[in-house]
C-alpha cells in the first residue's frame, strides 16, 4: 500500500491565498448525477479553484478568456465506480498540490 502526506485544510487554504488562479482538471469516463454534485460541492468549498471536467469526448468546461493558470492539477478517475468519492477527490487534490514542482505552473504527480 502506498501512503503519502496531503495538505491539511489550513495548508491548503494558505496555498489558495498565495495562488489565486488554480485550475483542477478531473478526468472521468462517464458523466453522472453524482459527478455533478461532487463538482458543485467542491466549487462551493473552494471558489478560488476552477474545476475543468475532462470527459472521454473532450473538455467539458474551458478556462475563460484563455487564462493561464498559476497551477494546474490533474486528477484521474472514473465516476462509474465509487473510487472518486468527494473525500477521495479532495484528498487527491491536496496531495497533488503538496507535491507541486517549485517554479512550475504545472502539477502532475
Amino acid at each position: 500500500m502506498v501512503t503519502y502526506e496531503v495538505y491539511s485544510e489550513e495548508e491548503m487554504n494558505e496555498f489558495i491565498r498565495r495562488h489565486k488562479n488554480i485550475i483542477v482538471c478531473v478526468y472521468y469516463t462517464t458523466m453522472s448525477d453524482s459527478s455533478n454534485a461532487i463538482f458543485e460541492t467542491l466549487s462551493e468549498k473552494y471558489p478560488q479553484f476552477m474545476f475543468i471536467e475532462i470527459h472521454a469526448s473532450g473538455l467539458r468546461n474551458m478556462s475563460p478568456h484563455g487564462t493561464e493558470p498559476e497551477c494546474s492539477v490533474y486528477v484521474a478517475g472514473s465516476f462509474i465506480t465509487d473510487n472518486l468519492r468527494l473525500d477521495y477527490l479532495e484528498n487527491r487534490i491536496r496531495y497533488l498540490l503538496s507535491c507541486k514542482l517549485d517554479g512550475s505552473n504545472f502539477v502532475d504527480c
